[in-house]
């Protein structure tokens, strides 16, 4: 692991190569669960097509939840004792991810 430096990979297998306690700023984005894989109506808004990506479709709000648990656990195992993490979400699901960072102790 080199200093100071950006890595775009997939999170949930690079945290798993990382030492215990060497980061010391987490700056999250994770899926939110709101893509849908066919369009669906609202009553104010009639016909919505909402975003339809592959890596922010889960089969169920379990799978989601279970997904969430796995990344938040890694942060924690990764962070150093006075690390920072910074998490951004939507609505719904930033209070998922806060259920997990207090579960671990953040």
């Amino acid at each position: 692991m080199e200093l100071n430096q950006i890595y775009q990979r997939d999170c949930r297998e690079y945290m798993q190569s990382l030492p215990d306690a060497c980061v010391s700023l987490i700056i999250a984005d994770p899926p939110y669960g709101i893509s849908k894989q066919k369009a669906f109506s609202d009553r104010s808004h009639g016909v919505i097509t909402g975003m339809s990506e592959s890596w922010d479709i889960f089969g169920s709000d379990s799978e989601y939840c279970d997904f969430t648990r796995k990344w938040v656990s890694q942060t924690k195992r990764i962070l150093k004792e006075n690390g920072s993490i910074i998490v951004w979400g939507n609505y719904i699901s930033i209070f998922k991810v806060q259920k997990y960072l207090e579960e671990t102790g953040m």
